[in-house]
C-alpha cells in the first residue's frame, strides 16, 4: 500500500520526488513562482522512487490551462457533471509513466490507482496517488517509475467529476509511457 507522507513547500502538499534536470517538469520547477511537493513511499523494493506529483501554482497573463493546452499532444476534454473520465495506460518494470493537465476552471478530484489482474479473475487496485482536489490555478505534473514485475499492469488515471450536481469541466492533459529502452508510447 502507498503512504502519503507531506513534505510541506508551498500552499499546497502533494506527493513528489526531487528531478534531475534532464526529467520531465524540470522547467517547470524554474519557471513557477510558487511549487508544492511531497513524497508518496510504498513498503518494498524501489518503493522509495515510485510516486512524483507536483502541483505549480502558475502567477502570470497566462492560465495554466492554456499554457497546458499549448504543449505537444495534449487532449482537452470536458468532463460532464456527475461523470469521470479514466485513461489506463500499461507499465512494465523500469518504465515511467508521465502525465500533465490543467482545468480551465473550477475544480475536480484526481487520482492515480495500479490495477493488478488477480490469479482467480478480476482485479485488484492500489493507490499510487490518493485523491486530491486540483484547482484551476494549478499546473499538475507527475510520475511512476515501475520498480519491478509485481508492480508492472495497468495504471489508471482518473479525473472526476462526480461531485459536481450540473457544472462540467475542461481539462487539458497528456499522459506517456517512457519505455525502459527510452521509446516513448503515448
Amino acid at each position: 500500500a502507498v503512504a502519503f507522507q507531506p513534505h510541506l513547500a508551498g500552499r499546497t502538499t502533494l506527493g513528489a520526488h526531487g528531478r534531475s534536470s534532464a526529467e520531465p517538469g524540470a522547467d517547470l520547477q524554474r519557471r513557477s513562482s510558487s511549487i508544492s511537493r511531497g513524497t508518496a513511499a510504498a513498503d518494498g523494493p524501489g518503493a522509495a522512487v515510485a510516486v512524483g506529483f507536483f502541483l505549480a501554482r502558475k502567477e502570470g497573463q497566462e492560465s495554466s490551462f492554456d499554457a497546458c493546452r499549448k504543449q505537444e499532444r495534449v487532449e482537452v476534454v470536458d468532463i460532464s457533471a456527475r461523470n469521470c473520465i479514466k485513461t489506463t495506460l500499461i507499465v512494465q518494470p523500469g518504465d515511467t509513466l508521465n502525465w500533465t493537465f490543467a482545468l480551465k476552471s473550477m475544480d475536480v478530484v484526481f487520482h492515480v490507482k495500479l490495477r493488478k489482474m488477480m490469479d482467480v479473475g478480476g482485479a485488484e487496485e492500489e493507490d499510487l496517488v490518493a485523491a486530491v482536489k486540483i484547482d484551476a490555478t494549478s499546473l499538475a505534473e507527475g510520475t511512476w517509475t515501475c520498480p519491478d514485475q509485481s508492480q508492472a499492469g495497468q495504471v489508471v488515471l482518473c479525473w472526476d467529476n462526480s461531485f459536481s450536481l450540473f457544472r462540467s469541466k475542461t481539462i487539458a492533459y497528456r499522459t506517456w509511457v517512457v519505455k525502459s529502452d527510452s521509446k516513448v508510447a503515448d
